[in-house]
């Protein structure tokens, strides 16, 4: 290894092996397991900014129309932007993933 920028950097004849156990690493942090605890946090966090901005939007309103409108339009934007972050989340996860397996298959690894 020699340093780098940020971090170390595998020298180029150790380079595939560092991959391979790079990949294995990756494989079992990723496991199914994990990735439920991650997807319950990411739902209770949602959940909990959503009634978070209601009860503080309750609390300014000057009526029912507004309360609805401002929650309508506040949580409706937290949704969409946790949503698009959980899902952005879910693509790279599985494209690392599936490279990560493929470096394992040519290697012969099981």
């Amino acid at each position: 290894m020699r340093p780098g920028r940020r971090r170390l950097v595998p020298l180029p004849e150790a380079g595939p092996e560092v991959d391979l156990v790079f990949a294995r690493f990756l494989l079992d942090a990723t496991d199914a397991a994990c990735v439920r605890k991650r997807r319950r946090h990411v739902v209770v966090t949602m959940t909990v900014w959503i009634v978070l901005v209601a009860v503080v939007a309750a609390l300014y309103a000057d009526s029912v129309h507004t309360y609805l409108e401002a929650v309508l339009v506040i949580d409706g934007s937290v949704a969409a932007i946790l949503a698009g972050a959980y899902a952005l989340g879910k693509v790279t996860t599985r494209r690392s993933r599936e490279r990560s397996s493929r470096l394992l298959a040519e290697a012969g690894v099981v």
